[in-house]
């Protein structure tokens, strides 16, 4: 859950902190009981980093990673894209709510950052979510102009 408890500091939160922050931490913490703490951590196994990749991908769902994935390998564990994915809209909604849009192809080109746990990818579609209506409808139109040249 993200917290320590030792005894004289009692609980200390460290979750989101690397080793050298959370070291830092309890050395000050510490530092009220001795003149010059030497705190050592080792992390025996991190927990998973759980990112959730939705919308126009093969199997949506929330992934597992060892590491922090970038974006393109969170979509690639969720299947790849489909053929009504929208490649230049990708939305990533960050764990504090900040969302932003990008362009697959334009970060494929360069260096990709990696994510955050809890961020969320949304795989834009291509042609919005009634375009089988609108097929409908246009197919509809056409069997009926159809009928009116036979006639």
């Amino acid at each position: 859950d993200g917290h320590i408890a030792l005894p004289l500091v009692q609980d200390i939160f460290v979750q989101g902190k690397t080793v050298p922050e959370a070291t830092r931490i309890l050395s000050k913490a510490y530092s009220s009981y001795l003149a010059k703490p030497r705190i050592s951590i080792g992390v025996a196994k991190f927990r998973p980093l759980r990112v959730t990749v939705m919308g126009q991908v093969d199997h949506p769902g929330t992934f597992a990673f060892e590491e922090s994935p970038t974006i393109s390998e969170a979509i690639a564990n969720a299947g790849g894209l489909t053929k009504r994915a929208r490649r230049n809209e990708i939305k990533i909604v960050e764990p504090d709510g900040s969302s932003r849009n990008c362009d697959l192809d334009q970060l494929l080109s360069g260096k990709e950052e990696r994510l955050q746990e809890g961020t969320v990818i949304e795989v834009k579609e291509i042609w919005g979510p009634d375009l089988d209506q609108t097929i409908l409808l246009i197919s509809t139109m056409i069997g009926a102009a159809v009928v009116l040249i036979r006639r």
